[in-house]
């Protein structure tokens, strides 16, 4: 009986059309003495294939101005609306422009899906680095994928003034015999439900990056992180394995192996379509132009 609701639940997963940040944590309660909370229950559809289909014929029509000044409509595209408003004579110019532009901005249909969430890169300076993403700091994780890359060389990385851009990439399976034989064509599982990616890290290949549910250790570095949000930095060694009567400089080195460096911020989460989403880490105010850090997830 167990297997039969375990088969369902997971082909009631993949038939849904919701991301998989929206289901992730809400399912197991919070541990005893913990203070995050489960994550709302605000849902995230994907668009449909003909909202695509008309938000591309939408951005491929030209404009048309509701307000002429010739006595005659101005036809073209976004941006020669744009400029032709902004280029018109009179005093009210520039609340004209002001105006046009936002009308370009609400119709021209560039924006992408989108939501903010909060992103924790951590893990042992030796070790692998986990990647946790919330809807608020607050909040229980809804994905935790273990990345193949180690601490040490991911902060290398992120030293370089183009900062890390992270790929991970998954193979749509093809259906199986009885199933190309009975002509049924089963939807592929929400993208970030994938168990494992190939991994690339600025063009090169570092190995396989694999999601997991969160630890106990994960889930006492988010509780301890709770006040932070945005930052980086290092948790020191826990109790356990720095306490010592007698401290020596082996045991010095294993504690330094045994801290946790972190670093926390928010994120853009874009859904392109199911089989590509992206992660952009949002720069503080006041530093620079773009994220240091990206995340694409791309199912091929």
């Amino acid at each position: 009986m167990d297997g039969t609701s375990s088969v369902s639940a997971r082909t009631a997963s993949s038939l849904s059309s919701s991301s998989s940040l929206d289901d992730g944590g809400r399912g197991r309660p919070p541990p005893a003495g913990s203070t995050l909370e489960l994550p709302s229950r605000k849902h995230y559809r994907y668009p449909s294939r003909s909202a695509r289909l008309f938000q591309k014929l939408r951005r491929s029509l030209p404009l048309l101005t509701l307000a002429p000044r010739c006595g005659r409509m101005q036809v073209g595209s976004a941006s020669e609306v744009a400029a032709a408003a902004a280029s018109g004579g009179g005093g009210g110019g520039a609340a004209d422009s002001h105006l046009m532009s936002h009308v370009v901005s609400s119709f021209s249909g560039a924006a992408r899906p989108m939501r903010r969430v909060t992103g924790t890169l951590f893990g042992h300076r030796k070790g692998r680095v986990a990647l946790a993403l919330q809807e608020t700091a607050r909040c229980l994780p809804t994905l935790v994928i273990e990345l193949a890359i180690q601490t040490n060389a991911l902060l290398r990385e992120l030293a370089n003034p183009a900062g890390a851009r992270i790929v991970l990439e998954t193979e749509r399976r093809a259906p199986s015999t009885d199933a190309a034989a009975a002509g049924k064509h089963r939807r592929a599982p929400p993208l970030l439900d994938v168990a494992a990616w190939t991994m690339f890290c600025n063009g090169r290949k570092t190995g396989l990056a694999v999601r997991r549910e969160a630890t106990d250790d994960d889930l006492a570095v988010l509780e301890t992180l709770r006040p932070v949000s945005m930052g980086a930095g290092v948790l020191p060694a826990s109790n356990r394995s720095s306490s010592s009567s007698s401290p020596s400089p082996e045991k010095g080195a294993a504690a330094a192996d045994d801290e946790v460096a972190y670093m926390r911020g928010c994120f853009d989460h874009f859904v392109g379509s199911r089989d590509s989403e992206s992660l952009y880490m949002i720069a503080p105010q006041g530093g620079g132009t773009g994220p240091e850090l990206a995340i694409f997830f791309v199912r091929l």
